[in-house]
């Protein structure tokens, strides 16, 4: 399934991104969605991409990060305590690390079909690299 990134957590919060102010009410779809295929004896998993452009190839794609249940983001422990009615505007800031062009995200999709995968009954977060960073989490 696809949804966006407000269906995702934010790390290490008890925060959602759903939840943030100014996160448009259509986005409230995803979790209804989310919540049917959690009921179903389907084997699935929802990518949640950020913004997503036409393919480019750029070293800037490579080691892109992914993870599962939360945004692939990292948040310091003062932004983490940012007051609610703020962290939108630290989410918004955080917003170009999550464009991805629409081929990486078939990529992700395809590589990972199958049955009871890694990202099997979870929510899967991608967004670019870390600068400075080379670490991949998937291929």
């Amino acid at each position: 399934m696809l949804a966006g990134t407000a269906l995702l957590d934010i790390p290490h919060t008890n925060r959602n991104s759903l939840g943030l102010v100014g996160i448009p009410p259509m986005f409230q779809v995803h979790q209804i969605n989310y919540d049917r295929i959690r009921q179903s004896k389907l084997d699935w998993s929802v990518l949640c991409p950020g913004p997503m452009t036409e393919s480019l190839d750029s070293d800037y794609l490579m080691n892109l990060r992914y993870s599962t249940e939360e945004l692939p983001l990292i948040f310091s422990e003062s932004e983490r305590a940012v007051p609610e009615a703020e962290f939108s505007d630290l989410l918004a800031r955080k917003t170009p690390e999550l464009i991805i062009p629409y081929k990486k995200a078939a990529h992700l999709i395809l590589n990972h079909l199958e049955h009871s995968g890694p990202f099997s009954g979870k929510r899967v977060g991608i967004a670019l690299a870390e600068k400075n960073s080379g670490e991949t989490l998937v291929e």
